[in-house]
């Protein structure tokens, strides 16, 4: 496993994603390559997850400095 710094949750899941289908591709029992490629279909889906969490609290972000500033001109 790489010891890869990663900004968001997103992006750690799609590295874990990548790691198995590397891994998986070099096994030779079927079963254990369709284990490992399974993990990453997990990471994959769990990526996808991530990215719409970080993606609603982006928005949410945004919306909360659009607030703040007009903030005082609805108090004035």
């Amino acid at each position: 496993m790489s010891e890869t710094k990663t900004d968001t949750f997103s992006q750690y899941y799609r590295i874990r994603a990548d790691e198995c289908r590397e891994t998986g591709s070099l096994f030779r029992d079927p079963q254990a390559r369709a284990k490992m490629f399974k993990l990453a279909i997990d990471y994959d889906l769990k990526a996808k997850e991530a990215e719409a969490n970080e993606h609603e609290k982006s928005i949410e972000n945004e919306l909360r400095k659009l607030v703040g500033l007009a903030a005082p001109a609805f108090g004035a």
